[in-house]
């Protein structure tokens, strides 16, 4: 009498969870005081994956605990990933970094990367009104800095008091908005003064 033998093998595969890769990308839409921070999650590892960006005003490298912000961007697919940055100081240098993390662990980019915010915008009324009348002037102004972009929008206020800068402490600004300007002189003729 013999004896027969049988064997059952079943084969399941098996997917191991390797470490998700991010690159992070440069800042755009930077501003007098704020940004867009990006990046590319390259690679979830086969497995839900969580990326965040980490930023401030100094380079805290690969150690969580050495940023001063953290943005939780949430779980997400390979592909580009952003967000925006505000409350921030012209022209200040800000550094970024981004992580990514399944359940195999975490991976930085390779790098922090950083940008400079724009400065303020400056303006100065260039030595004040000309060609004075009894009831009409030149009014004059210098844009020194349109804020990082290369317009600013101008309006020139008047009156018998100095309203500083809050614009409803002056008299008058009727048909003195004179649109979006580049950096550099500018006047107005106003009259009815």
């Amino acid at each position: 009498a013999g004896v027969t033998a049988l064997l059952l093998l079943a084969v399941c595969p098996v997917t191991h969870a390797q470490l998700p890769s991010v690159d992070i990308l440069p800042a755009s839409g930077v501003t007098v005081t704020s940004a867009t921070l990006n990046a590319n999650l390259t690679s979830t590892g086969s497995f839900s994956t969580v990326v965040y960006f980490f930023w401030g005003t100094n380079d805290g490298g690969m150690a969580q605990s050495a940023w001063s912000n953290e943005v939780n961007m949430g779980t997400r697919n390979v592909g580009a990933f952003s967000t925006n940055i505000s409350g921030l100081t012209p022209s200040t240098p800000y550094y970024y970094q981004t992580y990514a993390s399944n359940s195999a662990g975490g991976q930085w980019a390779a790098a922090t990367t950083n940008f400079v915010t724009a400065p303020p915008l400056a303006i100065d009324n260039d030595g004040g009104p000309t060609q004075v009348t009894t009831n009409s002037a030149i009014m004059r102004g210098q844009l020194l800095d349109a804020g990082g972009t290369n317009l600013a929008d101008v309006v020139v206020f008047w009156g018998l008091v100095d309203g500083g800068t809050n614009q409803g402490a002056w008299t008058s600004s009727t048909n003195s908005y004179l649109g979006p300007r580049p950096v550099g002189v500018f006047s107005n003729s106003v009259s009815g003064l």
